[in-house]
C-alpha cells in the first residue's frame, strides 16, 4: 500500500527541475505528478528502487564505473563492446527506449524480435550502443552518477566509430543505425552532425532499395517498410533544421503496405484498421512543400505572392484530417483506447506532426508588418 512521503523527500526528476514532488495518493508504486505527467521513471516508485542497481566501482564490464568516462571512451577503449553496461542496466535502457522513444520519432523494429535478439546477444554492437545513446537521458539509474547525458554521448560516440568502420557497406542495421545517431545528435542541438547522419542513412537506404521487399517474409517485409518512412521523415526535419530544400523520396512511402501495430508485434498478416504510419506517410511530402514555402519566404518574396500555394497546402492538410478513419481521430475517447492498448505515444506523435505542419504554415502570418485579412485572422486569434 501506498505510503505517505516526507515532502523533502523529493525524486530526482523534481529535485533537477525545482519543482514541488506531489505524490499520486492513488498510485500504489508511490510515482509522483510530474513523472507520470511527462512521462518518465520515478526515482521513488517502488519498481525503480527494486530493480535499481548501484554499480561496484571494480565492476569492468560497465563504462558507468569509475566516474570518469574517458577511461572508457571510444577513443582509448580497443573494444567497443566494454561501454556496454551491466545485464539488469541494459535491460532498462533498451526498456526504456521502446517505452518511451520507439514508434514516436520514428519505427525501426520489431520489438519481440529485437528483445529476443537481445537475450542471444545477437544485436549488433553498433546497433545496442545507438539505441541506449537515445533512452540513456531519460533513465535515473545511480550508476550514471546524476548525469546519464554523459554516458549517452559516450555511447553514440562509440556507435557512430563502428558504423564508420562498415561506410561503404550498407545493411539494414547501418540505415536503423544512422538514424539513431542523428536523432540524438538532434537532441543535443548539432544540426549540421544530424544532417550527415541522415544523409547516410539515405544513402545506406539507396543502395539497398529499401522500398523493393518483394520475396521476403513478413516480417523482414514490414521493418524494412517501417524504417524507410522513418528515413524520409527524418530527412525531411533533418532539411528543415538546416533551411534547405528537402529532396523528393525515391518511392511514395505512403504506397507501402504496413500492419497495423497489433498485427506487427503478433506477425499477424491482417487488413489494416488505422494505421498510423501509413497516415503519417501521407503528408511527408506535404511537409517538404510547406518548408519550400517558407524558405521562399525567407528569401525576401512577400506573403502574398505565395498566398495561392498557402492555401492549396492548409486545404491539403484539411483533407488530410477530414479522411483519418474514425477511430484516428482526435478525442479522448481515441485516446484514451490506444493508451490502453499500449500505442498512445504513436496515436499522439501522428497528430502532434500534424498541428506542427500547420503551425509552420500559418508562423509567416503572425508578421505584423503583414496586412492581408489572413494575417489579421490569425494574429486575432485567442
Amino acid at each position: 500500500m501506498w505510503e505517505k512521503r516526507a515532502r523533502s523527500n523529493a525524486c530526482r526528476n523534481c529535485r533537477v527541475r525545482k519543482r514541488k514532488c506531489i505524490p499520486i495518493p492513488t498510485d500504489e508504486s508511490g510515482c509522483c505528478q510530474l513523472c507520470k505527467d511527462q512521462p518518465v521513471p520515478c526515482s521513488l516508485t517502488t519498481s525503480y528502487v527494486k530493480n535499481r542497481r548501484i554499480v561496484r566501482s571494480d565492476d569492468r564490464l560497465s563504462p558507468v564505473t569509475a566516474g570518469n568516462v574517458v577511461a572508457n571512451s571510444p577513443s582509448s577503449a580497443d573494444d567497443p563492446s566494454s561501454l556496454i553496461p551491466p545485464k539488469s542496466v541494459l535491460v532498462e535502457l533498451v526498456d526504456l527506449y521502446f517505452r518511451l522513444i520507439h514508434d514516436g520519432p520514428h519505427t525501426l523494429f520489431h520489438e519481440p524480435t529485437f528483445l529476443s535478439n537481445l537475450s542471444s546477444k545477437s544485436v549488433p554492437i553498433s546497433l545496442l550502443l545507438a539505441v541506449i545513446a537515445l533512452s540513456a537521458r531519460f533513465s535515473t539509474n545511480e550508476c550514471f552518477q546524476d548525469d546519464p547525458g554523459r554516458y549517452a554521448r559516450t555511447y553514440a560516440r562509440a556507435a557512430l566509430e563502428l558504423l564508420q568502420k562498415e561506410l561503404i557497406r550498407p545493411s539494414l542495421e547501418s540505415i536503423q543505425g544512422y538514424i539513431l545517431i542523428s536523432q540524438h545528435l538532434g537532441g543535443e542541438g548539432d544540426v549540421r552532425a544530424k544532417h550527415i547522419c541522415t544523409g547516410l542513412a539515405r544513402l545506406h537506404c539507396q543502395s539497398l532499395r529499401l522500398w523493393e521487399t518483394e520475396g521476403l517474409g513478413l516480417l523482414n517485409q514490414q521493418v524494412r517498410r517501417r524504417t524507410y518512412p522513418s528515413v524520409i521523415i527524418t530527412s525531411k526535419c533533418s532539411t528543415a533544421d538546416t533551411s534547405i530544400p528537402s529532396p523528393l523520396a525515391e518511392h511514395l512511402p505512403e504506397y507501402l503496405v504496413l500492419l497495423d501495430e497489433e498485427d506487427l508485434l503478433a506477425i499477424r498478416l491482417s487488413p489494416s484498421q488505422h494505421g498510423f504510419w501509413t497516415q503519417m506517410a501521407k503528408n511527408i511530402d506535404l511537409f517538404r512543400e510547406i518548408l519550400d514555402a517558407i524558405i521562399v519566404l525567407g528569401s525576401g518574396q512577400t506573403l502574398d505572392s505565395q498566398m495561392k500555394k498557402i492555401k492549396i497546402l492548409s486545404e491539403r492538410l484539411d483533407r488530410w484530417e477530414e479522411e483519418l478513419p474514425p477511430t484516428l481521430r482526435y478525442c479522448s475517447e481515441n485516446l484514451e483506447h490506444f493508451q490502453s492498448v499500449g500505442f498512445g505515444k504513436t496515436f499522439l506523435a501522428m497528430h502532434i506532426g500534424y498541428h506542427h505542419y500547420r503551425q509552420l504554415l500559418y508562423f509567416p502570418f503572425l508578421d505584423p508588418r503583414n496586412d492581408n485579412q489572413t494575417a489579421f485572422e490569425c494574429r486575432s486569434t485567442p
